[in-house]
C-alpha cells in the first residue's frame, strides 16, 4: 500500500488495497455492527430488563406472608380496643387501646363497651354490663369466659378455634358469625348470623345454623335449635319439652310442636328426634316425612332405632342449611372482623 493511500486504514478517504478489500470481506460478520451478532445482545439484555424484578417480588411476597402469619394468630396477650365509655381490664380503665392476658378479666358498665381483637382472624364485640374472661389461648385454640352479658363474635378461620364458655354450656365456633347473651343466673341465648355455632354441655348439643337459635339453662345445657320466625306456640312447645318438668316426654307439647311445624322447621325437628323416646320418635318421622321426604332407604323403623346415621344425614342435607364452614360464602367476614 503506497503512504498516500494509508488514509484509508484511519478514515476510509483513500485508495483501498486490494489485500485489505479482501480482509474486511473475510471478517465483515463479525463486525460490531452486523445484525447476527447485535441482536443477541439486545434481546439478552432486554430479557434481563423483563426479569429483574422476579427476585425482588419473592421478597416481597416472603417478608408479607412471614408479617401476616405472625399477626394472623394473637398473641399472649389480646389486643382490647375501647368502643365506648371506659372498659375495665383487671379493674383498671382502657382509654382507648389495651390488652388483656389470660386469665385477665374485661368488664363494660351500663355505657361502656369494647371490641377483643383475636389477631387478623376475628374480633369479639363486648357489649354494656358484660363479664368476659380470657382463659386460654395459642396453638390454634383460643378460649374465653362469658360470665354474664353479651358478645358478638365475627371470625375468619378454621372450625373449633374459638370456645366460649357460659355458665351453662360451651359455644364452639363452626363459623363465622354469632352473638351470646347470659343472664346473672347462667340462662341465655344463641344466635348465629353466619356458619355454624356448635352448643353444648357434655353430651346434649345442639348444632345451630346461620338465621337459628338456640336457649340454654344452667344444670341443663343448649335447647332444641329453631328460627326465631317460627310461631310463638311452636317455640314456647319446644322450650316446654326441652326444658319443662316432664321433659321430652311431655306428648301434649311434642303434638303443638309437630301441628305448628313449617317446612323450614324441619332444622327443629330432626335435632329433636334423638332426644325423644322410641313413640315420639315415631310420631316425629310421619310428620317431617310429609314437610321433607326421607332420602331412599331410610326407613321409619331406621329413625326409631338410629340405625342408619348416613341416611340421616342425607335427611339434614336435604334442607339446603349448606356446610358448618363454608369460606367461599362466608368470605366477606374477613373484612368486616378486622373494622
Amino acid at each position: 500500500m503506497e503512504a498516500d493511500d494509508s488514509r484509508y486504514l484511519w478514515d476510509k478517504t483513500g485508495t483501498p488495497d486490494s489485500e485489505m478489500q479482501r480482509w474486511e470481506e473475510l471478517l465483515g460478520h463479525f463486525s460490531r455492527e452486523a445484525p447476527g451478532l447485535i441482536l443477541p445482545v439486545r434481546e439478552k439484555h432486554a430479557s434481563m430488563r423483563r426479569y429483574y424484578w422476579l427476585p425482588v417480588a419473592a421478597c416481597l411476597l416472603m417478608a408479607v406472608g412471614a408479617g401476616l402469619r405472625l399477626a394472623w394468630q394473637p398473641g399472649p396477650d389480646w389486643k382490647v380496643v375501647a368502643l365506648s365509655g371506659t372498659p375495665l381490664i383487671d379493674g383498671r380503665p382502657v382509654a382507648s387501646l389495651g390488652r388483656i392476658g389470660v386469665g385477665g378479666l374485661l368488664e363494660t358498665d351500663g355505657i361502656s363497651r369494647a371490641k377483643l381483637r383475636m389477631g387478623l382472624m376475628g374480633a369479639i364485640e363486648i357489649e354494656p354490663n358484660t363479664r368476659v374472661r380470657l382463659t386460654a389461648t395459642g396453638a390454634g385454640r383460643h378460649r374465653i369466659a362469658l360470665e354474664s352479658g353479651t358478645i358478638s363474635a365475627r371470625l375468619w378461620a378454621p372450625p373449633a378455634t374459638l370456645f366460649v364458655d357460659t355458665p351453662s354450656a360451651t359455644a364452639i365456633d363452626l363459623g363465622c358469625a354469632f352473638t351470646i347473651q347470659v343472664n346473672e343466673t347462667g340462662s341465655g341465648l344463641l344466635r348465629v348470623s353466619s356458619g355454624w355455632v356448635q352448643f353444648q354441655l357434655d353430651d346434649r348439643k345442639a348444632i345451630v345454623p346461620a338465621g337459628a337459635a338456640a336457649l340454654v339453662r344452667p344444670g341443663v345445657g343448649p335447647g332444641t335449635p329453631f328460627f326465631e320466625d317460627s310461631s310463638e306456640a311452636f317455640r314456647s312447645a319446644l322450650e316446654r319439652l326441652d326444658f319443662g318438668d316432664s321433659g321430652y316426654s311431655d306428648t301434649d307439647a311434642l303434638g303443638v310442636v309437630l301441628s305448628e311445624a313449617r317446612t323450614k322447621d324441619v332444622l327443629s325437628l330432626l335435632s329433636l328426634i334423638r332426644r325423644l323416646p322410641p313413640r315420639g320418635r315415631g310420631m316425629l318421622f310421619d310428620r317431617t316425612a310429609q314437610l321433607v321426604p326421607p332420602p331412599a332407604g331410610l326407613t321409619r323403623e331406621d329413625a326409631i332405632d338410629g340405625a342408619k346415621v348416613a341416611g340421616m344425614d342425607a335427611w339434614w342435607k336435604k334442607l339446603g342449611l349448606g356446610d358448618a364452614k363454608n369460606w367461599l360464602v362466608n368470605w366477606r367476614d374477613v373484612f368486616a372482623s378486622v373494622r
